[in-house]
């Protein structure tokens, strides 16, 4: 291993995995989305939908930071979805990443799953302290 094979914590990384089971093809961002990884983002959407898959599940449950190149990547996987009449759910990120897509006005545009945690902990009543 030389110093240019190691790790530096200071580069943002992104690893894209995708998984196939039966006719569904699931693909997970882990780390940080930004411009660095356009276009492996890009490829990786043209060869997921080149297998015409029914179904599309784009995991963001494990990336840490999204910037205005992985919104794009996710507007483009849910534009290519709609246009290959491909069913598409989302995981939601984490609450930061999340809130990316709340401030620009796309967490409702999109078909994200509901956030089971975030939805209960908002339920619960409050509780007091004497």
């Amino acid at each position: 291993m030389t110093a240019d094979d190691e790790f530096d914590p200071t580069v943002p990384t992104l690893d894209v995995v995708v998984s196939r089971l039966g006719t569904t093809t699931t693909i997970q961002f882990v780390g940080e989305c930004d411009l660095a990884q356009r276009e492996e983002l890009q490829a990786t959407v043209r060869e997921v939908f080149a297998q015409r898959p029914e179904c599309v599940v784009l995991d963001l449950s494990r990336l840490r930071f999204i910037d205005s190149t992985g919104i794009h990547a996710v507007i483009e996987v849910s534009r290519r979805a709609s246009a290959d009449d491909v069913r598409l759910v989302i995981v939601p990120g984490m609450p930061p990443v999340q809130h990316v897509f709340e401030l620009c006005g796309l967490a409702e545009r999109l078909p994200f799953l509901p956030d089971e945690g975030r939805a209960l902990g908002s339920r619960q009543a409050p509780q007091h302290v004497d």
